[in-house]
């Protein structure tokens, strides 16, 4: 078990997809919603800086996100092709072998969760570890490493279905088991309806 007092894991980068089209949102970007005064994104920053040395975001809207200077920014190298484009340029963007990427709409992570991961990571020695919580998988909760790079590429050139874990058949994954007290954790914002359910239970 890592130490949660160690003050940055090594050999692990963080990254942040933020390149979605909102399209439930009508645009808005959902990264800087206001939670508790404070943008979704900052939220997530706020947990990841605990624990990794390196955070990146992946945009393609570079703009945006440049009052990040802690955090390096990415573009897609693939197009179009959802959040699996994203994973694909955090990876090559990022110094660290490893890589826990997350969604820009999940506000309340964990950071004891995460180091557990990371733990499972480390002890299963795995290209890939994602958590599952009620037998659903949550690939934007995941550990990736720079090893599956060309594995991505390879799908990506031989599929017109970009399914996050399309090409996991090609590599080694483990699946982390999540107790149910941790389902917090894995709160999205998928439309202005959850949004405005999670306002009302931080009023409470």
């Amino acid at each position: 078990m890592i130490d949660n007092r160690k003050t940055k894991i090594s050999n692990f980068s963080a990254a942040i997809l933020a390149g979605g089209k909102n399209s439930r949102f009508n645009g808005e970007n959902k990264s800087f919603l206001k939670l508790d005064n404070q943008f979704v994104i900052e939220k997530i920053i706020e947990v990841l800086k605990q624990i990794f040395s390196e955070i990146i975001i992946v945009t393609n809207n570079k703009t945006a996100y440049s009052m990040f200077s802690e955090c390096k920014i990415a573009t897609d190298y693939y197009r179009e092709i959802g959040p699996l484009g994203g994973i694909h340029a955090a990876l090559q963007n990022a110094k660290h072998e490893n890589v826990f990427i997350v969604s820009c709409d999940m506000p309340f992570l964990n950071k004891n969760l995460i180091l557990k991961q990371i733990s499972s990571h480390i002890s299963e020695k795995s290209n890939i570890t994602i958590p599952v919580l009620h037998n659903f998988k949550e690939p934007l909760h995941g550990i990736y490493c720079k090893n599956v790079i060309t594995s991505i590429e390879n799908f990506i050139q031989t599929t017109d279905k970009y399914k996050i874990i399309g090409f996991f058949d090609l590599v080694k994954v483990n699946y982390f088991e999540v107790s149910q007290n941790k389902i917090k954790a894995f709160t999205n914002i998928n439309n202005p309806e959850d949004y405005k359910i999670i306002i009302q239970k931080l009023k409470k």
